[in-house]
């Protein structure tokens, strides 16, 4: 790979990434897939920074890896679409691909890993619409469709923390209970008592 990027030969790498690709994605995640995957990333990032306003990079990120479901290195590869590219540039394909996610999540059998993907993705979308300066009527809707997601709603108190509106933080968690939101809660109350104290 670091041969082909020096003389920019993407064409090959990308044959070279898809070939070995089509080979691993039947064993089991080992070391060494797991380090060819950083090599993977590292040259990715490279292709990135030559073309950073590309959308034609951007998808050929996402279709180098359009036949990798494992969630092993999924949530790695996809943190490359979600992270080195703008947010506001290129809302609307990632958008897309969260979108994709979440309803590709309800495909696993095991209901465990289909939570855990669900919850991870829309909280990913929530990101999405804050990074981008979404107005508050476009996240209320988001959250309406995504209510049941617990990491989305934890994070929506975050933006109100982060905002300083600590009061809409707890009517938010007083709508559900369990562990995390009590944790929670009690992060709020420690954020208000502190801005009380510093102003």
């Amino acid at each position: 790979l670091s041969k082909l990027i020096s003389i920019r030969d993407y064409q090959t790498a990308h044959a070279l990434i898809a070939c070995t690709l089509s080979k691993v994605t039947c064993l089991d995640p080992k070391k060494e897939l797991y380090d060819f995957l950083k090599d993977v990333h590292e040259y990715l990032r490279q292709l990135i920074k030559i073309y950073p306003s590309s959308e034609e990079a951007f998808n050929a990120v996402k279709e180098l890896y359009s036949d990798c479901c494992m969630p092993f290195y999924e949530s790695m590869i996809d943190s490359i679409l979600l992270n080195d590219f703008d947010s506001k540039q290129f809302y609307d394909l990632k958008f897309n691909l969260i979108h994709q996610k979440i309803l590709y999540s309800s495909l696993y059998d095991d209901r465990e890993l289909q939570k855990f993907i669900y919850e991870r993705w829309t909280k990913y979308g929530l990101d999405l619409l804050i990074e981008s300066g979404k107005e508050e009527s476009v996240i209320l809707d988001y959250l309406s469709q995504y209510a049941d997601s617990e990491a989305v709603q934890v994070n929506y108190v975050d933006y109100y923390i982060r905002k300083g509106h600590y009061q809409k933080a707890l009517d938010i968690l007083d709508d559900h209970t369990g562990h995390a939101y009590e944790v929670k809660k009690q992060e709020v109350i420690d954020a208000m008592n502190h801005h009380k104290e510093v102003s």
